[in-house]
This record gives C-alpha cells, structure tokens and sequence, in this order.
C-alpha cells in the first residue's frame, strides 16, 4: 500500500512538503488535528483496498490530483510506500503559512487605513462614518453584537475548490468517520459500496455556464452527499427545493443532509413538510422519529415510531430506524438485534437505501460505541462474511 505526499505552495513557494501513511483515514487542511494545514478547505483521504479515496476520486500508485485557493496551491500524489528512508527536506511549520497570509491580507488593510486617516477627503469622515453605521446596521445604545455562524464548505474537483457559504446550527454531533477511534473499517467498508461520482463532477463543470439547470445541480446534490460533503448537498438541494417546492425528492435530500449535519430540529420541520404532502412516506416518517429521539422526545418518536411499523411491517429499514432508536436510548442489545434484522432483509432494500444503511452504521455518531462493540461486528460477519468491515491496521 502506497503513501500519501502532499505538497502545499505558496505564491509558488514550498511551504509543507510532507509524506503521510494513510491506514485508514487522514484529514489535511482547515481542521483541528489536520495532518497537513493549510486555510479555505477541509479535505478527507481514505484509503479503500489499495487505493486512496479523495473525495469520491480514486488515486492509484503513481497518480495524482491537485487544487488552488487563491494563492495556495495544494498537490497531492499516491505513491509507493517509504521503507526506512528519511526526509531531506524537513517540512516547514504550517503555521506559517496562516501567518504569512494574515500579516498580508492586515498590511495591506493597515496601509490603506493609515494613508485615508492622515489624508482624508474633505468632509468625508463624517459621512463614512454614518454610511459605516447604516451599512453595519450599528445602534450605539445596543450591546456588543454576536456574529451569526458561518462556515464554508469545500468540494475538491481536481483543479479548483468551490467554497459553498451555508448556515449550519446543529443541535447534534455531525456525521463522521471514527476508524480510526474503533479500529474497525467501517468507512472504508462503506466508501467500498460508493458509486462513482464523475457525473456529479462533470455536471459542476457544466453549471458554470449553465447556472440554473435543474438537472445539473440534482447530479452536483447527489454527488455531493455521497462523497460526504453534506453542507454542498444541503446547499443544492435547497436550490432545488426553492425552485420546485412539490418535488418531494429535493426536500427529502434537504433533510437527508440536514441530518447529517446534526441540524436535528431543522430536520424535523423538512420532514412535517414532506408528511403534509405524503401522509405515508416511510423515510420521512421514520427519520422523522428518530430525529425527535436525538432531541430527547421519545414519546413522540415511539408514537411515530409504531406508525412505520403498522405502515410497513417488516420493512428492513424499519429495523434501522428501531435499531439506531435504542442506541440512543442506550440499549446496545435491542439496537444491535433490530440492526441485524436491517442486515439480514437488505436485499429487499433499493440500492440507494442499501447505501444509506451503510453509511448510517458507518458514520452515525449515535452509533459510535456499536462500531467498537465486537456483538455488532459479529453480526455483520453472519450475514457478510469476508465482505464485512475488517480491523483497521
């Protein structure tokens, strides 16, 4: 199995050239504990069989793929494996490529601020001053003003990144690998079941010139949420939700990524919306409950819960929607007896329901404490065999 050599310029000047060994999962980029830093982006490497999995885009032995931000320029290669050889080119602290952006970016403003100080159109600070009050919306009786959250997710698409600016107030943990916490592949096993996502990648390309085309950014949502970029995913389908409000698959996929981003009440409302219209969507009906569950109404979502069963009884993916309500409840026997059933009755399922399965037991975090328990692997085993998910070496 090859390594991973990320190599960050800045203004074309090397300032990280590192070598990673990636077993399991790595991040690099603007995320706490980033084996490579660098700003703008947040970018997870996982590796599946022999490949290196970024972003939906697999790389093998000798390949490659890269990316800007403005001035920084990141490369990343797979390559064959180090054996005992050591780094000649020591790698330089990536904090200094924040800083050096910083003192940039503030010497520039600090120029500007000092040269319209001591030289100043006639009349003009007043009026600056006022346009900067109406502009701020500022009111000097009011308290000190808390800005609202924002936070800008980012999808490789080999030569560039696309920031996407998304309002996320999650009440939950969001949706994230954790092999390398159980030491059990679970991501990788669930990566292994992706289809490609080149179509997706392909239609962002044509929406730069076609920017409301319906069924362009359908493919960019779906692409987006099965490479795990569920804030892209919320942002496009929430586009496509605006534009056609009784397509029920566009807020289906608004609550889908709403969910995996933890933002459990906004799920709620998302799903009412699509149970007002479809009375009997089961998906919306039994997320719908295990939403209320996370947020600690279980009356509400046993209630809810017992609708599903009447509604299909035996239906395997009510068993996930069982199963992940006893995990929070803290009932791992009952949780994985209802997560087996969902194993066992999977072929029944429809391809895109069989992948969500995947991923709700690979990255929910609800699930966390079941992916480490060896009760759940064990079950996986019986119904998977060889195929199940493997220890993470």
């Amino acid at each position: 199995m090859g390594d991973l050599q990320v190599t960050v310029r800045y203004h074309d000047v090397i300032v990280e050239d590192r070598i990673l060994a990636v077993r399991s999962v790595v991040r690099i980029g603007d995320a706490p504990h980033a084996k490579v830093a660098f700003p703008g982006a947040s970018v997870l490497i996982c590796r599946v069989g022999g490949d290196l999995d970024i972003r939906g885009r697999r790389l093998k032995e000798g390949q490659r793929t890269g990316f800007s931000l403005g001035a920084v320029h990141v490369e990343v290669e797979h390559i064959e494996p180090l054996r005992g050889s050591v780094r000649m080119h020591p790698p330089v602290d990536p904090r200094f490529l924040m800083v050096a952006m910083g003192v940039t970016v503030g010497g520039m403003w600090l120029d500007l601020a000092d040269a319209l100080f001591h030289n100043p159109p006639d009349g003009a600070v007043a009026e600056w001053s006022a346009a900067a009050r109406r502009t701020l919306h500022v009111d000097p009786d009011a308290g000190p003003r808390v800005p609202a959250e924002r936070i800008a997710a980012v999808q490789p698409n080999n030569d560039a990144l696309r920031p996407v600016m998304v309002r996320v107030a999650g009440e939950g943990r969001e949706a994230a690998p954790d092999d390398d916490e159980t030491h059990w592949g679970y991501y990788q096993w669930y990566r292994r079941a992706v289809p490609s996502t080149i179509e997706a990648e392909l239609a962002r390309i044509r929406l730069a010139s076609a920017p409301d085309d319906i069924q362009q950014h359908a493919l960019v949502a779906r692409g987006s949420y099965d490479n795990d970029n569920f804030r892209e995913a919320l942002h496009h389908y929430q586009w496509l939700a605006e534009r056609e409000p009784d397509n029920l698959s566009w807020w289906l996929g608004v609550a889908q990524a709403q969910k995996r981003l933890g933002m459990h009440r906004a799920e709620l409302d998302t799903y009412e919306r699509v149970l007002t219209q479809d009375p009997a969507n089961l998906i919306a009906l039994g997320n719908q409950a295990v939403a209320m569950a996370r947020l600690g109404d279980y009356e509400a979502a046993e209630e809810r819960l017992e609708r599903a069963q009447q509604l299909a009884p035996g239906h395997p993916y009510v068993h996930v929607f069982l199963g992940i309500y006893q995990a929070i409840r803290g009932r791992e026997v009952q949780a994985i007896a209802e997560l087996e059933e969902a194993i066992a009755g999977r072929t029944e399922l429809p391809e895109a329901l069989q992948l969500e399965l995947r991923r709700d037991l690979a990255i929910d975090p609800v699930l966390k404490p079941l992916r480490a328990d060896p009760r759940l692997r064990s079950a996986l085993y019986r119904h998977l065999g060889a195929a199940a998910p493997r220890p993470v070496r």
